[in-house]
């Protein structure tokens, strides 16, 4: 069975609605879905006690619903919903506004991690609209280096993450390894599904180092390989010969300035080429102002002529 190239519909939860937001992120496969790398991650493997919690900061601590959520609204209207949360040190009021699905996030005795900013309001403290996660055996959203990813309209960073998780118990740590053993521990590379697990939910700041090292590695050695066949394949062509070398070095001389070296030595390093049988395949670089405009010049009219 090929799980990579099967469609995200098979994971749970993705019906034909969710399966058109991701395809605007040209998310179509389950292969799509692994490689589509996070953008950057959030630490929140740190967490404080409630008597600890300062306003305005940025903090993760787990907490016991203490009550049924208090629902109010202000003065223009807006929908207040707020629980009070506990834990052995204190309490705190966790607050979410207009939404009207917050009053059954949560029943009395749930513990939950919380993360998020806090704000000082009527000299206390609280954490407004915070992410939240019932305290499990396998935590994605909090407790953990968190990935974010690129979005698109309608699709939460909740939901991208549970779209990943899925699709990496989908495949079960069957994804065929391009490198054998030998060369990977050669060249200090992980293997290709511990990376791809570390570099969406990573156990540690190292294993994501690792893991972005291996995925780098293997796109460039992909590209380079690619790059290497079409070469190999260019190289059995037949080319135009072009040899107006002496022509060049009269127009040359005609300049009103003299070339560098490095011009000169670049010039003749692609005539030799441009002699050969065969297609030339150059890449000219240099700063700007460097003098690349005269060799293109000279090389079109070794063409011309």
């Amino acid at each position: 069975m090929d799980y990579l190239s099967e469609s995200v519909q098979v994971l749970k939860g993705i019906g034909a609605y969710k399966a058109k937001l991701l395809a605007k992120l040209n998310i179509y496969t389950i292969e799509d879905v692994l490689y589509y790398f996070p953008r950057e991650y959030k630490d929140k493997s740190f967490l404080v006690k409630i008597d600890a919690i300062k306003p305005g900061s940025v903090c993760n601590f787990i907490g016991t619903v203490s009550s049924k959520p208090i629902e109010t609204r202000s003065k223009k209207g807006l929908l207040i919903t707020k629980y009070s949360i506990h834990d052995e040190t204190g309490k705190i009021d966790i607050v979410f506004y207009n939404n009207r699905f917050a009053r059954s996030l949560f029943k009395p005795g749930d513990k939950v991690v919380f993360s998020g900013r806090t704000v000082l309001m009527n000299n206390k403290i609280q954490m407004e609209v915070p992410e939240y996660e019932k305290l499990n055996n396998s935590n994605i959203h909090t407790m953990r280096i968190v990935p974010e990813y690129p979005l698109t309209k309608g699709l939460s960073q909740k939901e991208m993450r549970n779209t990943v998780y899925k699709a990496l118990d989908f495949t079960e740590n069957r994804i065929i390894e391009l490198f054998p053993h030998d060369f990977r521990k050669r060249y200090n590379l992980a293997e290709i599904n511990f990376s791809i697990k570390n570099i969406h939910f990573p156990e540690s700041l190292f294993n994501l180092k690792m893991s972005k090292r291996r995925l780098k590695f293997e796109e460039i050695f992909m590209i380079q390989t690619a790059l290497i066949h079409i070469k190999g394949s260019k190289e059995k062509e037949s080319g135009i010969v072009f040899n107006a070398r002496e022509y060049v070095f009269h127009f040359i001389n005609k300049l009103p300035y003299s070339l560098t070296k490095a011009q000169r030595r670049v010039l003749i390093e692609i005539l030799d080429d441009m002699e050969k049988p065969k297609p030339m395949n150059r890449l000219l670089q240099g700063d700007v102002g460097s003098g690349k405009t005269v060799i293109g010049f000279l090389t079109l009219l070794n063409c011309v002529k």
